[in-house]
């Protein structure tokens, strides 16, 4: 059983996101649990604060995990909020930060076991392409690895990625973020897409080999 899991495109928890009032109802919960890790040096108590006020206007409240540091997530205690949540909200900030503090953690197992027990888990921006198996490296921008959520599906930043990633012909279907708020949600056990809000700024699908073939020596 899987839940739903929510990539959304940036400017989150901002007008515009009307689909957050969806994914509340879908979890059944009237609480969201924000993972501010991915914002450790962006102020992640202001981003908390602003998810507070927005989903405090959806009727829900808000409680923060405050793993900034990978000593943080291994930390006893630290996943016990997400062990029962219903909803949990990953904030954008630096893709590199969030996959190295989570990676092998218990945290980021309690976050999975929310979406293989039915609830949601909703990443935005640049955290939304760590959740996928694979990602892009924002300090060069090759491949690498995620953290393993969601197989087949590449996020990149905007078009000039997409583009980038057409000359690799992987078998993968990538999905643009954008700085618009829009959201690709899969659910149900067949993993089946429904779309929010503006139309993400790339999406394709590259050609179906597995991977180049390997110049001749």
């Amino acid at each position: 059983m899987t839940g739903t899991l929510a990539l959304v495109g940036g400017a989150a928890w901002t007008e515009g996101c009307s689909f957050d009032a969806e994914l509340l109802r879908v979890s059944g919960g009237d609480r969201v649990v924000v993972i501010p890790t991915a914002a450790a040096y962006e102020q992640p108590r202001a981003v908390v604060e602003t998810a507070t006020a927005w989903f405090g206007q959806l009727g829900a409240s808000v409680e923060a995990v405050w793993a900034l540091r990978r000593s943080d997530a291994l930390a006893p205690g630290v996943a016990d909020p997400v062990r029962d949540a219903r909803f949990v909200y990953i904030s954008g900030g630096s893709p590199m930060h969030l996959r190295s503090v989570l990676k092998d953690t218990p945290l980021w197992d309690a976050i999975v076991d929310c979406w293989h027990r039915g609830g949601v888990v909703a990443a935005s921006g640049e955290a939304a392409a760590v959740l996928c198996t694979h990602m892009v490296d924002n300090r060069g921008g090759a491949f690498t690895v995620g953290l393993d959520l969601l197989d087949r599906i590449v996020v990149v930043d905007g078009l000039v990625g997409a583009q980038l990633f057409g000359e690799y012909s992987l078998d993968i279907t990538a999905t643009g973020a954008s700085v618009s708020s829009s959201v690709s949600a899969w659910s149900g056990p067949a993993c089946s897409r429904r779309a929010y809000g503006p139309a993400p700024r790339a999406a394709f699908a590259p050609p179906p080999r597995p991977w180049p073939a390997p110049s001749p020596t």
